[in-house]
């Protein structure tokens, strides 16, 4: 005959008791409490420790150590005295003999009260199994708690979790951390840019000072104007007077480079815009001379 479910006397499906099921490979158990491997209720043998001393403690001298002893083992009650022993161990950290301790034990059989207390410990120690998850408990204290994956990562919001030797990483995270890292290299990126345009700039505001721009090539007029633009690359770039101007060296002297710079002005945008307007007021000028001549309208002789 062979045994397919084993199940307990007080077994009801998700109330009470426990159901194994051998065939089908499951397990059922509704129970508060469990307890495995626990202690029966009646007194049970148990190890007191009388004294304890350190080696520093304890006499040197041969006949006071012995009386020493022979003291603290008359202190044990008679009827134990046989189960009497005494130990050694070495409770240093690094277990270098710096911290000797002896140890005087007995046993002896609990008593009514001490085996109450025993057992009141127990009942309140077990494994609480319910649709939250699994909660173990020693002593009335919460020792282990396991709970739903997917119920534990999204109401605790943890950054990770690490599942079957992979590391799952939350994706709210990796997206801040993305944002602030195009944030830096963003501010880098400026930062970078705005030190050197200061250095170009400074150094043509030098030489136009000292009026020596020996070194200096101006090339077109669209960098008279300093400004600071991105790139299709998303990359922070300087355009302007002064910029660029190592890549490229013609020797002129000042009344050159400044004429150079009229003619570079008086053919941007901006240059035939101020010019247009130069020649409407030139020819408003040349009509009023004609006509403060003799015989124009506004000749009073």
């Amino acid at each position: 005959m062979k045994i397919n479910v084993i199940q307990s006397a007080n077994f009801v499906p998700g109330v009470s008791g426990y159901r194994l099921d051998l065939k089908a490979g499951t397990i059922e158990i509704s129970s508060g409490h469990i307890a495995a491997g626990s202690l029966p209720s009646d007194p049970q043998m148990i190890t007191v420790t009388a004294g304890e001393w350190s080696n520093g403690d304890l006499p040197t001298n041969a006949i006071e150590r012995y009386g020493f002893i022979g003291d603290q083992v008359m202190s044990i009650p008679t009827e134990h005295r046989d189960s009497a022993e005494f130990s050694t161990e070495d409770m240093s950290f690094d277990r270098d003999g710096s911290d000797i301790r002896t140890t005087l034990t007995y046993q002896r059989l609990e008593n009514e009260h001490e085996a109450a207390e025993r057992a009141s410990r127990q009942l309140v120690s077990g494994v609480v199994i319910s649709d939250a998850g699994i909660t173990i408990t020693r002593h009335g204290k919460v020792v282990a708690r396991i709970a739903r994956l997917e119920e534990s990562t999204s109401s605790a919001g943890q950054p990770f979790l690490v599942d079957g030797g992979q590391v799952f990483v939350d994706q709210a995270l990796t997206e801040q951390f993305v944002t602030k890292a195009q944030i830096v290299d963003e501010a880098s990126a400026r930062a970078f840019a705005d030190e050197t345009l200061a250095g170009r700039t400074g150094a043509l505001e030098a030489a136009l000072a000292e009026g020596n721009l020996k070194t200096q090539f101006l090339v077109s007029s669209d960098r008279f104007a300093v400004t600071m633009a991105k790139n299709a690359a998303g990359q922070y770039v300087c355009t302007g007077i002064g910029v660029g101007i190592e890549t490229e060296q013609k020797p002129m002297g000042l009344d050159e480079a400044l004429q150079l710079l009229a003619a570079q002005i008086s053919q941007s945008s901006l240059g035939l815009e101020l010019q247009s307007k130069i020649d409407a007021m030139d020819s408003v000028r040349d009509v009023i001379r004609q006509e403060l001549k003799p015989g124009g309208m506004l000749y009073r002789g």
